[in-house]
């Protein structure tokens, strides 16, 4: 039997009223966004990449994709691009766990290559470039298109007060499906950034501000690397849950707070382990940078 679209709409709507249930659909590429004109608008780049691995120095892209959108100062957001998705050849068969993580095949990358100036064009019309975890994203691009180096970063994983707002979980598919209703195919490189703009022009529930405003007011904001020298190993799965990360080329793990939270975070690391932790000023083209200059 044959139901029209409109039909299952309707079904829809009729769920959400009742307040019994909750209704997601299936993400589309958004169209509609406010007309304004371009004049006083900057530009972001919302980024992805899936890689062979974890390590920046060892594992290679396999896929990039970008999105292109225009805002206003307030964070309000008037147009986005079409995604540009680009495959690449890593020289070498991804790992099975890998294929079954991002669904590409050997086949698929035999090959294939990101077209270097074409992507460098694109992010060089960019003052700000996003990523959900742009301490993952940002040194593998950086490696692969220097163009990356010196612009402006925000995460939308760690420049939102996400547990404040009432999430405990910030991946980005659970954060689509609350904030945006919707539901897409994760760990594919184009859904994931053609859903980071729905996301960003989303409001959050308790300070009602979109999360683009909350990320042009991060990436603006000066911060301190707090590096946790000598911390015990079997520390490591506490640091990691507070937002440390590990720089393999230093063999150390460093938190990036801005200026009002390092004596809380200074007391937090005092009262884990018994360390102070050595403080450097971060430039802000620096941020989620793999080893910045700084330190």
């Amino acid at each position: 039997m044959h139901v029209h679209r409109s039909t299952y709409h309707t079904m829809a709507k009729a769920l959400r009223a009742c307040g019994d249930y909750k209704v997601v659909e299936r993400f589309t590429p958004r169209r509609d966004w406010p007309e304004h004109p371009l004049a006083g608008a900057e530009r972001a780049l919302l980024v992805d990449v899936e890689t062979t691995g974890m390590n920046h120095e060892r594992d290679r892209i396999i896929q990039l994709a970008m999105v292109a959108v225009d805002f206003l100062p307030d964070g309000t957001i008037i147009r986005a691009e079409p995604c540009r998705t680009w495959l690449e050849d890593p020289g070498r068969p991804p790992e099975p766990v890998i294929t079954a993580l991002t669904g590409l095949r050997d086949a698929d990358l035999q090959g294939q290559r990101i077209d270097d100036a074409e992507a460098s064009a694109i992010a060089d019309q960019a003052s700000l470039v996003i990523a959900h975890n742009a301490g993952f994203d940002r040194p593998f691009l950086e490696k692969r298109l220097p163009v990356f180096r010196d612009r402006l970063w925000a995460c939308t994983w760690r420049d939102v007060a996400w547990m404040d707002e009432g999430f405990a979980n910030q991946k980005l598919d659970w954060l689509v499906q609350e904030m945006c209703g919707k539901f897409y195919r994760a760990h594919d490189a184009t859904e994931d950034t053609e859903v980071l703009a729905d996301l960003l022009a989303a409001k959050l529930p308790v300070s009602a501000r979109s999360v683009l405003s909350c990320l042009i007011e991060a990436a603006r904001t000066p911060v301190i690397r707090l590096w946790a020298e000598r911390a015990p190993f079997d520390d490591r799965h506490a640091l990691k849950e507070r937002g440390y990360r590990w720089s393999p080329e230093r063999r150390v793990w460093y938190r990036d707070v801005v200026t009002d939270q390092v004596d809380a975070e200074r007391r937090w690391l005092n009262e884990l382990i018994g360390i102070s932790p050595r403080a450097t000023p971060l430039p802000l083209h620096q941020r989620f940078a793999a080893d910045p200059t700084a330190g």
